[in-house]
């Protein structure tokens, strides 16, 4: 059996460990954390979907990761979960005092457009490109909880994600002091 640790415990690290879990049900999935819900990062912001490229990483697989997290988002907002999850619809304006090419991932928002200098305008001359979206926020103060239900964090207190991975994987949040090395007692 394949065995993976993902190290966060916030909404990068569960959203992770939930994808490979989906994608590999036969994998057992760990998460490792100093800290797990309410006591993450991510807990007290919200954020905006929109792809952010590393500089190695394939768009290919930015599109892949990205499309899947839309989709989700779509699928919790299209089936009325959206405000119990802290999932909303927005519309933003991205500027760019550079000149910047159309990204990869243009297809997957809804309405995605390139401004035209007339609209750029509006806001600035300096404003060399820019793109207007409909996308969402989510808040993992509230599909955080839901989603790791259970466990303990570092400092004994509730919030781990014992029950995280039902299924196949059996996997378990563990804090990250907890963290053995292979052959360790």
């Amino acid at each position: 059996m394949v065995r993976v640790v993902v190290v966060g415990g916030g909404v990068n690290g569960v959203g992770s460990a939930l994808a490979i879990q989906r994608r590999h049900p036969q994998c057992q999935v760990k998460v490792v954390a100093k800290s797990f819900t309410p006591h993450t990062t991510g807990d007290g912001a919200a954020g905006l979907w929109e792809p952010y490229l590393s500089a190695n990483t394939p768009d290919d697989k930015v599109i892949q990761w990205s499309r899947d997290t839309f989709n989700l988002y779509s699928d919790w907002y299209r089936d009325g979960e959206g405000k119990a999850r802290g999932v909303s619809l927005v519309h933003g304006t991205g500027l760019h005092n550079i000149q910047q090419p159309t990204p990869a991932w243009h297809t997957i928002p809804i309405g995605y457009i390139n401004l035209s200098s007339e609209q750029r305008a509006l806001y600035g001359p300096q404003y060399k490109s820019g793109h207007r979206f409909t996308t969402y926020t989510a808040e993992p103060s509230k599909f955080l909880p839901d989603a790791a239900g259970g466990g303990e964090d570092a400092r004994g207190s509730p919030g781990g994600a014992q029950h995280l991975f039902p299924g196949g994987g059996g996997g378990r949040c563990r804090p990250f002091d907890q963290l053995q090395r292979p052959g360790s007692a």
